[in-house]
């Protein structure tokens, strides 16, 4: 016992007598130190300048760690020389001081030998304008507060985990995430344990002795909140998993979660606020790129460099590929050997290179539902690059039967729009904006990136029931050899071929779907389909220079679908009434002058288009028989008896004298005097009457004629019918069912959301009263959002008193061209509407008017315009106010809310438009606040001529 308490005595004073010798010890290991950091400086910026790589971030760790514990040494080493032999506590302090820098020096120093066999440095990535600009974006997010989930979406091998990287490696460095930054790579299989396991091995918590998820979630969460300020990104997520069962807590004060992954919908599914897509480089970056990883030891010879430009387009733009093939073509200097390399690249880049063709080949893999994988497989019918209609590619996949049997056909397209949506979000379809340089009207399409098209060409390589060959300029149809027995989809779309030889006959039993579309093919022997028994669906459209079917078409009994869209000098089809089975056929932008023989015994046919062709009548009792059509087009002007049109019960859409689709209607150019409401359907949305006679004087009239007597309706466009003098009208008792508006003629007017009126010349205005009544009709317009009105000649004003209460969702008003046009709002009632005395207070004179949703306001081109408002109006949610040709109007009523009695611009406002030679007239032109003028004036533009609304 008394040998212990000695000894308990004594240690202590060997330690405070030890300090120099402790010192020393720090100064020596520090010299090692000091010599391996010199070392690794050295290497780091030798090879920085000579081979485009930049230090780990492990490496900077390490260096900044040597920094900090040198600045240590040197202030204990000044605390050292300062103390007092006699200060045993101080000097006791400083020895456990030294002892515990010795072992931070040489865990240090032995640390360095975890990062030596990896290599001190990493790939300089490519610093392309768009990678800089996707940085620059999630920085902000990251800065943001209010920002704590990001998701970094896009196909393989576009550089999403290098753009991850950058932000681990030095993006944050500086930044008060810079040291605790997590990198986590998550499995494929996306196990939430497998999860917890790389999260806690990433912040170094142990977790090897739990095992139940919610235990090992809770520690998590427990050593992440004792944080502050972190990042984990969690690289490759394909599975999307809760948050809060791994045990990341985000939402506190600081905390940040990156994840990357192929798909969109995981990142919407895993929370995240923001998400960025990682688009394929532009030309100029691909070609940079592709040389700095090809590193050349000379500038490529030009003939050379064209070449090499030939297969970087091949790319596409995919990093991935981009780097792969520099890799490839690195030292070669033959241009015999870039040739060959160029040639076997154009039939298929994949094939050559396992790791990419992998890569890519996991997102197909990751298709659980094996419709989705033949749609996907469907898209590489269609030529590279090539922009796939998004209407039309659906109606193929429903006719090859990818879809789920559904009673309408518009919940067919329905599901074939979320069927493409799904191949967007995992980017495996990409998703484009056609515009035809004809009529300007866009066209939503998918395109494929030539890579992924390449992957599903490959896939289908390995399966012996297809044979692709779209956009080959094929001058002559593959040889019958090729046509194996097992064929069950061949795709010859847009090629040259304009002849099939005489007695060709494929034997292809099980061939189900052939598509020779686009091709100037002139003759089709009748050979060609006697041993095509199986043939399902035939597209021959956009085949202009073919002008006769051969009649073994007619002995296809199990066709569904023959297509024979802009075959325009098309003029004989041979009889089709033994296809029973058929569906849809379209023979639109055809020469066709009659119903093809027979067409009256398709009783199974769902779509039939006859439109833009030389039909002239349709044999009555045709349309009759064909009682499962769906979808039925024909010329405008061959007529079908209504009776004909009664009998479709399924009827979707119909387009001739009128336009039914997805429950809206177009009437164009029709005599309407005499029609029968049961041409329409009951349920429609959408009414566009245009250049019709036979309307009548007030719209809420024909609403009977139209079978629309119940609201729902929620657009009406009039365009050019003389008659209509007003919306609605009342003239006896008999109208006023103002409490029973479901029967009333009006109710279809509370649903309507978008009024449209133009070209009307005797319209007066939206009401006209010709009897005495004392309340008026409720509800009507009560969802209005838009109004536009133009070239109504004899209209004096728009809206009355009584209306403006039912106006509270309104948004954009547009009044353009009306020469009469006095006031917007009457300053009371007109006509023969009188109220009780207390009402009539309330209305005749209203003196604060607020529209709480208008966001534009534009009055245009109206000459008598001399009042908007007798009041004031409150529009503080105001966007854009466009004000031309309105030189008689002096006063403008708007009012926004104001800050310390001062007036304020609107929050929302970006424009008042005015004409440059206005400019006097909007000088003197008054507001209601006096100072109002002054602070919308930063927002004036001033346009030198009338736009085109």
């Amino acid at each position: 016992m008394a040998n212990k308490l000695i000894d308990l005595g004594i240690r202590p004073l060997r330690g405070y007598i030890s300090l120099e010798k402790k010192m020393q010890h720090v100064q020596k290991e520090l010299d090692h130190l000091r010599h391996q950091w010199d070392n690794m400086i050295a290497r780091v910026q030798g090879a920085q300048s000579h081979l485009r790589k930049k230090r780990k971030r492990a490496v900077e760790e390490w260096l900044k760690a040597v920094d900090e514990i040198k600045i240590e040494f040197g202030s204990l080493k000044e605390q050292a020389q300062q103390a007092s032999f006699y200060s045993i506590y101080a000097r006791l302090k400083m020895v456990q001081h030294a002892d515990k820098m010795i072992k931070e020096v040489t865990e240090l120093g032995a640390s360095l030998e975890e990062i030596l066999p990896d290599g001190l440095l990493v790939e300089t990535e490519w610093q392309g304008q768009k990678i800089e600009t996707n940085l620059k974006e999630i920085w902000a997010w990251l800065m943001n507060d209010g920002i704590s989930s990001v998701g970094i979406y896009g196909m393989a091998g576009v550089g999403k985990t290098t753009l991850a990287k950058r932000i681990y490696e030095d993006f944050v460095i500086g930044t008060k995430f810079s040291d605790k930054v997590y990198w986590v790579t998550a499995s494929q299989e996306g196990t939430i344990h497998k999860l917890q396991d790389s999260v806690a091995i990433a912040i170094n918590v142990d977790l090897s002795n739990e095992e139940d998820e919610r235990k090992r979630a809770a520690k998590l969460f427990l050593a992440l909140s004792r944080m502050e300020d972190f990042v984990i990104i969690l690289d490759d997520v394909w599975i999307p998993f809760d948050i809060n069962k791994i045990g990341i807590p985000l939402g506190l004060d600081g905390s940040k979660l990156i994840v990357t992954s192929r798909s969109l919908e995981v990142c919407h599914q895993v929370g995240c606020q923001k998400e960025i897509k990682v688009k394929p480089l532009c030309e100029k970056e691909a070609w940079t790129l592709f040389l700095e990883k090809l590193r050349p030891s000379l500038e490529l010879p030009l003939h050379v460099k064209e070449i090499a430009k030939s297969m970087v387009q091949r790319c596409g733009g995919l990093p991935l590929g981009i780097i792969t093939l520099a890799g490839n073509m690195k030292g070669v200097d033959d241009i015999h050997e870039w040739r060959e390399a160029l040639e076997e690249l154009e039939g298929s880049f994949l094939g050559q290179n396992d790791n990419l063709f992998d890569s890519l080949h996991l997102s197909f893999n990751h298709l659980r539902d094996s419709r989705l994988k033949e749609c996907f497989l469907y898209c590489s019918f269609y030529p590279e690059n090539y922009k796939i209609p998004r209407d039309e590619l659906i109606r193929l996949l429903i006719l090859e039967g990818f879809m789920d049997k559904r009673r309408s056909r518009l919940s067919l397209f329905d599901q074939g729009h979320v069927m493409l949506k799904r191949l967007e979000s995992i980017c495996l379809l990409e998703s484009h904006t056609e515009v035809n340089v004809s009529n300007y009207r866009e066209t939503e399409c998918v395109k494929m990136h030539c890579l992924i098209r390449d992957m599903a060409l490959t896939i289908m390589d390995f399966d012996s029931k297809y044979m692709v060959k779209s956009g080959r300029c094929l001058k002559h149809i593959p040889d019958e050899i090729e046509w194996k027995e097992d064929l069950e989809k061949v795709s010859l779309l847009h090629n040259n071929i304009s002849l099939i030889p005489s007695g060709t006959s494929p034997n292809c039993p099980k061939l189900s779907s052939l598509n020779l579309a686009s091709n100037p093919l002139r003759l089709i022997p009748d050979s060609f389909f006697f041993r095509l028994r199986a043939l399902r669906v035939l597209n021959l459209s956009r085949n202009c220079e073919l002008e006769m079917l051969p009649n073994s078409i007619s002995q296809l009994g199990n066709l569904t679908a023959l297509l024979l869209f802009d075959c325009c000098r098309l003029s004989f089809v041979p009889p089709i009434g033994k296809l029973k089975a058929l569906r849809e056929l379209d023979l639109c932008h055809t020469a066709i002058n009659n119903v093809p023989e027979g067409m009256e015994r398709l009783v199974n046919l769902n779509c039939l288009n006859m439109d833009s062709t030389g039909l002239r009548m349709i044999p009555d009792g045709t349309i009759y028989r064909l009682s499962h059509l769906q979808s039925l087009r024909i010329p405008e002007d061959v007529e079908v008896r209504v009776e004909e049109l009664k009998a479709l019960k399924h009827l979707e859409e119909f387009q001739g004298p009128c336009q039914i689709t997805n429950k809206k209607v177009t009437l164009r150019g029709m005599e309407l005097e005499g029609k029968n409401a049961i041409v329409l359907p009951e349920d429609i949305q959408q009414l566009a009457i245009i250049k019709c006679h036979g309307l009548g004087t007030c719209l809420t009239s024909a609403f009977s004629l139209f079978n629309i007597q119940k609201s729902g309706l929620t657009g009406c466009l009039i365009d050019n019918c003389p008659e209509l003098e007003c919306i609605m009208k009342v003239s006896s008792s008999d109208d006023q069912l103002v409490g029973k508006r479901m029967l009333s003629p009006w109710a279809p007017l509370e649903s309507i959301e978008h009024l449209s009126l133009h070209f009307l010349p005797n319209f007066v205005g939206l009401f006209k009263w010709e009897i005495e009544f004392d309340r008026p009709p409720c509800r009507i317009f009560c969802h209005l959002k838009s109004i536009s009105i133009s070239r109504c000649n004899t209209m004096t004003t728009i809206f009355t008193p009584w209306l403006l209460q039912h106006l509270q969702n309104l948004e954009v008003v547009e009044v353009l061209s009306c020469d009469r046009l006095e006031e917007i709002i009457a300053d009371k009632e007109g006509g023969n509407m009188v109220f009780s005395p207390s009402d009539d207070d309330q209305h005749s004179f209203i003196t604060y008017i607020n529209f709480p949703r208008l966001k534009k306001l534009t009055l245009q081109h109206l000459p008598k315009l001399r009042s908007i408002c007798e009041g004031t109006i409150i529009c503080d949610s105001i966007e854009n106010i466009r004000l031309m040709g309105c030189k008689n109007l002096a006063w403008m009523p708007l009012s926004f809310s104001s800050i310390g009695g001062q007036p304020n611009p609107p929050p929302a406002l970006t424009a008042v438009e005015i004409l440059k030679e206005e400019l006097e007239w909007w000088k003197l032109l008054q507001w209601k606040d006096p100072g109002l003028g002054n602070v919308i004036q930063p927002f004036v533009q001033f346009v030198a001529e009338f736009p085109v609304v």
